[in-house]
């Protein structure tokens, strides 16, 4: 079990704003909490203006994106 404090990482209002902000996402479809390499990341599902399944890692700490795959 791994235990983060709110605090030392962005919300998951924060990530989804991000992706909605970076992406333009038509749907957004999930946002979870998960780890990339040991480190906290949000993981952000969603579809594009295409229909198209897209998913960004977006780092806890510091709400940068991480890694993005588009068109799934």
């Amino acid at each position: 079990v791994n235990i983060y404090a709110q605090d030392k990482g962005i919300s998951v209002n924060k990530a989804k704003n991000i992706v909605k902000v970076e992406r333009n996402p038509k749907k957004m479809t999930k946002t979870s909490l998960g780890l990339v390499n040991n480190k906290p990341v949000w993981e952000v599902t969603y579809l594009n203006n295409q229909n198209n399944i897209c998913y960004d890692l977006i780092s806890f700490k510091t709400g940068k994106i991480i890694k993005s795959i588009q068109n799934i």
